[in-house]
């Protein structure tokens, strides 16, 4: 995790220090330590996250929970296969299926969302395709569009999302709620963006871009936090209660 200071004003937003995950487990007050919190915000915001893939960095494939007294640390993919055989998951080949994909009769037949090495090596830790864990499968595949994950992780991911927002009558847009919001202050919520957050929570963040999940770049250039057309800030005087006594 690199920290960014804010004296780094250009687009590139320069590291100037280093955070190792492996060395901050169980560590929580390394972010009250000097601006820490705000550098890894913007460091956050300015690296570009690595690709999806079966290849977990060693921080959280061996080092994963290690503390100063241990001489190793625990596999995250292993838990969460584990997790999954443990809560009764179908195979990854099931959820391709129900997901609209071809459902394989052959490892061969993952070709068409897998990498061939990918394919390889599910070929040599499994017996059938009916046996590649969720977790596996979702991983392996190549991810489209300009998505981070493949065709299976969106189908499901997108689906969770979509229950969970249709099954919570309190959802902030709801009008199943017993008081829903007004439509003025809907639209004032709507205007709500992590950069917002950041700019106003940050101890010294003076500038923040507009999306701060894509990379500074042009059309998403820095911008003062002090900006509001280009970082709005939410209107609370739309909550304004106008109580006759």
């Amino acid at each position: 995790m690199n920290l960014v200071s804010e004296d780094d004003y250009d687009d590139a937003r320069r590291s100037n220090e280093s955070l190792e995950l492996a060395a901050s487990f169980y560590k929580p007050r390394l972010l009250e330590a000097g601006e820490t919190l705000d550098g890894l915000v913007r460091g956050f915001a300015r690296q570009s996250s690595r690709k999806l893939d079966l290849g977990l960095a060693a921080d959280l494939s061996s080092r994963l929970y290690k503390t100063d007294e241990s001489a190793a640390g625990l596999d995250r993919l292993s838990f969460d296969i584990q997790r999954g055989r443990d809560h009764g998951l179908a195979d990854y080949n099931d959820y391709r299926h129900l997901c609209g994909l071809r459902q394989a009769k052959s490892f061969d037949d993952f070709l068409d969302h897998v990498p061939g090495e990918s394919v390889k090596l599910l070929r040599k830790l499994y017996k059938q395709p009916g046996d590649v864990d969720l977790v596996v499968g979702g991983l392996a595949e190549r991810s489209i569009e300009d998505a981070t994950i493949g065709p299976t992780f969106r189908c499901l991911i997108a689906a969770q999302f979509s229950r969970t927002r249709r099954a919570d009558r309190f959802f902030y847009d709801s009008t199943r709620q017993p008081k829903p919001f007004t439509t003025n202050q809907i639209a004032e919520l709507k205007k709500a963006t992590l950069a917002r957050i950041f700019c106003d929570n940050g101890d010294n963040i003076a500038k923040m871009q507009s999306n701060v999940f894509l990379k500074p770049q042009v059309g998403n250039e820095l911008q003062s936090c002090q900006n509001f057309d280009a970082i709005e800030r939410i209107d609370l005087t739309k909550w304004i209660e106008n109580i006759a006594y």
